[in-house]
């Protein structure tokens, strides 16, 4: 469902310090059944709902000055001086006809009996609203004016001071955000740095690992062979050793004495 809720005031450029007497509270639909379904919910509400048709505005004259305008000191639309989603835009413009109302100045105020030569009929000045309404039943032009009242001003030089403080601090953050941004930088560069000497040291340190593992199995595996080597000279040396032999010769004879014994036992 598409829908817009909106309350909305129309300024006009800060250098004019009046507010367009216009405050709109409504949804605004892109559907038919968008447009029933809340109507039906919100009637009691007395909340108006509006049904934008897609196609609305799109016949509009685009704002353009003229070189007439500017003497006359016209240098804007109402339609022109706010930001709005499109349909809310379309809805407000068609509604109260800001594309035919115009921004003057004070020089305005000054030259306003040449504005409707111009073919305008409605003209806000800082302190005047200027509109000129034709009858229907002749060429007759009638004129009101009306006063923009001290409560209706917007008087946005009296925060000059705030705002430059402002602009100053927002320079001010704007370097800080700028320096920080560098500085993090230059650490996410020294953390990478880091981590590639860190992971340089890690392939050092597996290889004197894997290299320490290697000496000491090839150390267990020559003092395996020394000690197989000891055991076999102490078989040669017992071997070759004269009193072993003496001792294994005694040992066989007294073996073949007791093999004669037990013969000549058997031939008795």
């Amino acid at each position: 469902m598409i829908v817009s809720f909106f309350i909305i005031f129309l300024f006009p450029p800060a250098n004019f310090f009046f507010l367009i007497g216009y405050s709109i509270q409504a949804f605004i639909t892109q559907d038919s059944d968008d447009r029933d379904f809340l109507f039906k919910n919100l009637r009691s509400y007395d909340v108006p709902v509006i049904n934008h048709v897609g196609d609305e505005g799109q016949h509009r004259n685009p704002f353009q000055t003229t070189e007439e305008m500017l003497k006359l000191g016209i240098s804007s639309r109402l339609d022109q001086v706010f930001e709005a989603p499109h349909a809310v835009k379309d809805v407000l413009t068609s509604q109260f006809g800001l594309e035919h109302s115009y921004i003057g100045s004070k020089e305005t105020d000054q030259k306003a009996d040449q504005v409707l030569g111009l073919r305008i009929m409605d003209v806000w000045t800082p302190e005047n609203h200027y509109r000129w309404s034709r009858s229907r039943y002749g060429d007759h032009v009638s004129a009101s004016v009306e006063s923009v009242t001290r409560s209706q001003l917007l008087l946005c030089n009296l925060d000059v001071g705030e705002i430059e403080r402002l602009k100053s601090r927002k320079t001010e953050l704007e370097d800080t955000i700028s320096t920080i941004d560098s500085d993090l930088k230059a650490l996410q560069m020294e953390l990478r740095q880091k981590e590639d000497e860190a992971a340089e040291h890690r392939r050092e340190r597996e290889e004197i690992v894997n290299m320490s593992q290697k000496e000491k199995k090839k150390r267990r595996e020559m003092e395996n062979l020394v000690h197989q080597r000891r055991i076999k000279l102490k078989s040669i040396e017992r071997e070759n050793d004269p009193d072993v032999s003496i001792t294994k010769v005694i040992d066989q004879v007294k073996e073949l004495k007791i093999q004669r014994f037990q013969c000549a036992m058997e031939i008795k």
